[in-house]
């Protein structure tokens, strides 16, 4: 916990949302079971991850997120070669991640392929936008 000057507690941003350990949002469709996600259909195909910035922060917010990716993409590129990309979704993208300017700083855990719903990676302005929690939640998108 944080303090604020007058002494009263004040709750990190990440805790906000009143998810799994704070930030990390759960699917619950039809065949959850409340565990975590694994196999193949948790993973982004080739390791590209569309995404759409809703209407909500400022130009310079935006910008920043973009490069925060992109700097993502540069540490855990192997050989000078992209392991992850991110990239504007595309009307023929059925699975993406939307991130939304909300409550805390929170994501859903991979990608969960066959099943729809919105994939939405939560980034509160201000308090989660600085590098180590967007790629704390992108990663979590992982």
């Amino acid at each position: 916990m944080f303090l604020q000057p007058s002494g009263v507690p004040k709750q990190k941003p990440e805790e906000r949302g009143g998810f799994f350990e704070g930030d990390i949002r759960i699917y619950q469709g039809p065949t959850s079971r409340g565990v975590a996600a694994r196999g193949n259909g948790v993973k982004w195909p080739n390791g590209i991850v569309p995404y759409e910035i809703l209407p909500g922060y400022a130009t310079e917010q935006e910008s920043f997120i973009i490069a925060t990716m992109r700097k993502m993409e540069r540490y855990v590129a192997v050989n000078g070669r992209n392991c992850i990309e991110f990239r504007p979704k595309v009307s023929t993208d059925r699975y993406f991640i939307t991130i939304v300017n909300g409550q805390g700083c929170s994501s859903y855990v991979g990608m969960y392929e066959g099943y729809d719903f919105v994939r939405t990676v939560t980034l509160q302005y201000p308090g989660c936008i600085d590098d180590a929690r967007i790629m704390h939640e992108l990663l979590h998108t992982l």
